[in-house]
């Protein structure tokens, strides 16, 4: 089983993001984002990110090559989220979403739950923060956390995030 979520944390907001499983991930456009006051409880947070998580799937290679074929759904699907951000938290643009956002995912593979804080190294651009070693950051858990123990391991592995636009 194979199961995915993205997030995204902004000094306004957290947004959960359910994947569809190909040969890559890929947003699930049928799927608005869930999104969550940024002084959400863990056990909410988590809750929301289980109820995201049971909608993720895996999709066969038809409908992986329909969505690859037609990438401007996703374009279309990424405008309309942004233009509801903007409307709804005051943001003035693109840039300054992506400027104030930190991003990981939760993922189930083989009944263990990872989740992996992300680099951003550019607009929506990211990759797996690095130790001093270089070894990629990754969090495990098994699969039967309580929606509080998910909460709060996700808070706590966004403190491992990282963007070039952010100080720490």
């Amino acid at each position: 089983m194979k199961k995915h979520v993205f997030l995204d944390v902004t000094s306004k907001y957290i947004s959960i993001q359910s994947y569809l499983i190909g040969r890559v991930r890929l947003a699930d456009i049928n799927r608005q984002p869930i999104f969550l006051d940024r002084e959400v409880c863990f056990e909410e947070l988590g809750k929301a990110i289980f109820l995201e998580l049971e909608k993720s799937r895996e999709i066969p290679e038809k409908e992986f090559m329909y969505y690859w074929e037609n990438g401007e759904l996703f374009t279309s699907f990424e405008k309309k989220i942004d233009e509801q951000i903007i409307k709804t938290y005051g943001y003035k643009n693109h840039r300054d979403i992506c400027k104030d956002s930190l991003y990981l995912s939760v993922q189930i593979y083989n009944n263990i739950l990872y989740v992996t804080p992300y680099h951003q190294d550019g607009l929506r651009s990211y990759g797996t923060v690095r130790d001093k070693s270089g070894k990629g950051i990754e969090f495990e858990y098994p699969v039967g956390l309580s929606d509080e123990e998910l909460g709060k391991a996700v808070m706590e592995a966004f403190e491992y995030c990282t963007s070039i636009y952010k100080k720490k």
